[in-house]
């Protein structure tokens, strides 16, 4: 899980690799979905790289995403790698390699958060979803606002349900938005309009 403001002013994002051959050629496939049910792709692309010291320093390989993005996608999103050598190729659905060496990852799950979303409750109740948010789920670094109004509120249940500064907005009648089971929140700070 990464925050959106942890990419740098480039926005390029770092992942940890194990276990490549320097010298070797890879591939990366890299998937951006509409949230993590993975049905609803986006957007497909390939990268292909060169085990060396430059591309994999201290570990990491850096994939450019605002580079290979459309002008106006929100770099925010659910995302899926595979990391494959060279002479594999993928099969018909994009699911798995044929012909090929072995996979060394398929389907490293990467969220990559948003600094601010508000809750929109279009799915149902449940806080991590990602399509009830208008941004994408939050997490530690992620500002929430809950408006008024709403038919659908989230509602907590134990696990990790995060945000880092939650406002729950006033409506136009007084009333403010509201989240249920707040003691299975984790945030930083709160407050309410009124």
């Amino acid at each position: 899980r990464l925050c959106e403001q942890d990419l740098n002013d480039n926005k390029l994002l770092q992942i940890p690799v194990w276990g490549g051959t320097k010298g070797k050629e890879y591939w990366f496939q890299i998937r951006k979905y509409t949230d993590e049910s993975y049905e609803n792709e986006i957007k497909r692309w390939n990268i292909q790289k060169t085990y060396t010291e430059a591309d994999f320093d201290n570990g990491y390989i850096c994939f450019d995403l605002k580079g290979d993005l459309q002008e106006n996608d929100p770099i925010t999103g659910v995302y899926q790698i595979d990391f494959y050598k060279l002479n594999s190729q993928p099969n018909e659905r994009g699911t798995g390699v044929v012909g090929g060496d072995e996979t060394a990852f398929n389907g490293l799950p990467v969220y990559i958060h948003p600094e601010k979303t508000t809750w929109t409750g279009k799915s149902n109740t449940i806080w991590n979803c990602w399509t009830n948010w208008s941004n994408g789920t939050p997490w530690g670094c992620t500002d929430v606002v809950i408006p008024a109004d709403l038919s659908c509120y989230p509602v907590l249940g134990d696990g990790a349900n995060n945000c880092a500064r939650i406002q729950f907005a006033a409506g136009s009648t007084g009333e403010v938005g509201e989240v249920v089971n707040t003691q299975y929140l984790t945030y930083d700070e709160a407050w309410v309009d009124y």
